[in-house]
């Protein structure tokens, strides 16, 4: 103590070194269920709504082995020596009405700077709109909101998407993902009235 004379008692005064044992390797649990309602959804992947039918899951010029995974009976894809994912469907999608985009992933990677993107492509016109899902997060479930109208910034027509690719920024690691869909969430509006204006002379107005 700064000051000599007083009277103290001690008790539990020890050295430890603490260790939070090895990082995960995979999730031991599911992600949590996405609550947004199902006539506004467009499910590719999801026990909670009903996916649409896509013409072709990871054909031969992905590059990644997809298997399922099923963790506390929720179907979960899992994604190994990841350089990217493929599903199509070359009727084409209309996510034209579509205002969000989500996506629920798991990694062991942790490069730093590492980056998750989805590219949705109309190969039909030979456009194509890379969405940044941002900087990836290793060793915990992530649900990604993706605001499809801020990042279309060349107004690309979504009205017949035809590819849909998962493409991380760094190659061969591994990805859960599940709940992946896209929405038309409403954008929030004023949640009071306007107030009520002055009164006024009708003449004057």
């Amino acid at each position: 103590p700064s000051t000599d004379g007083g009277t103290f008692y001690i008790d539990n005064w020890y050295f430890a070194n603490v260790t939070s044992g090895p990082d995960p390797t995979e999730p031991t649990t599911a992600p949590a269920a996405p609550t947004i309602d199902a006539a506004d959804v467009i499910s590719f992947y999801s026990d909670s709504y009903t996916n649409i039918s896509l013409g072709e899951y990871f054909p031969g010029w992905s590059e990644a082995t997809v298997t399922e995974n099923p963790i506390d009976g929720n179907n979960i894809w899992k994604m190994e020596a990841m350089n990217f994912a493929s599903v199509t469907q070359y009727a084409g999608v209309d996510l034209s009405g579509m205002n969000k985009m989500y996506i629920d992933y798991w990694t062991t990677q942790d490069d730093a700077g590492s980056k998750l993107f989805v590219k949705l492509v109309d190969s039909n016109d030979s456009q194509e709109l890379l969405l940044d899902l941002g900087d990836v997060t290793a060793g915990s479930w992530q649900t990604v909101e993706v605001d499809l109208t801020a990042q279309n910034t060349a107004n690309i027509d979504l009205s017949t998407v035809t590819q849909f690719l998962i493409d991380p920024s760094t190659d061969g690691g591994t990805f859960y993902i599940d709940n992946w869909y896209f929405a038309n969430v409403p954008e929030p509006g004023p949640s009071i009235a306007a107030p009520t204006p002055p009164t006024r002379n009708t003449d004057d107005v």
